[in-house]
């Protein structure tokens, strides 16, 4: 994969993740301070995550997607709308998303510490309890 295609598709990924807490944060009525602490982040992650300029670490994105309520991977869903409008040049295609996602999540989990891989877990365990159509 070309290093151009792998950064189209960092920039998607951040806008689409971007748009996606800045919408759940909005809709839920929590100012992004809020966010930052309940999510144990600093209020400039949050800002620099809502504009895309940050690309948070798996352990952040699963601290925010508890505060506010929803799954890691309703984090990285995107609309036909959002793709249209908000993803310029991109090379990517709506079906290779999910694909994309698990390599993004298994390269995250490579450069976990001891502490981290032990919440990741905990947070699978949990999630494999509830009836899927709870998620």
């Amino acid at each position: 994969m070309s290093e151009n295609k792998c950064l189209d598709k960092t920039v998607f990924y951040r806008q689409v993740v971007a748009a996606n807490v800045k919408r759940l944060r909005q809709e839920k009525k929590i100012a992004q301070k809020e966010l930052a602490k309940r999510s144990h982040v600093g209020v400039a992650t949050i800002s620099n995550l809502e504009r895309a300029l940050y690309n948070p670490d798996l352990g952040v994105l699963l601290s925010i997607a508890d505060v506010l309520g929803v799954s890691l991977l309703d984090l990285f869903v995107s609309d036909e709308e959002f793709l249209q409008n908000n993803v310029v040049n991109s090379q990517l295609v709506p079906e290779l998303v999910s694909q994309e996602l698990v390599r993004f999540i298994e390269t995250q989990i490579l450069t976990f510490s001891p502490e981290k891989l032990k919440f990741l877990c905990e947070q699978v365990r949990l999630l494999s309890r509830c009836n899927i159509a709870d998620i």
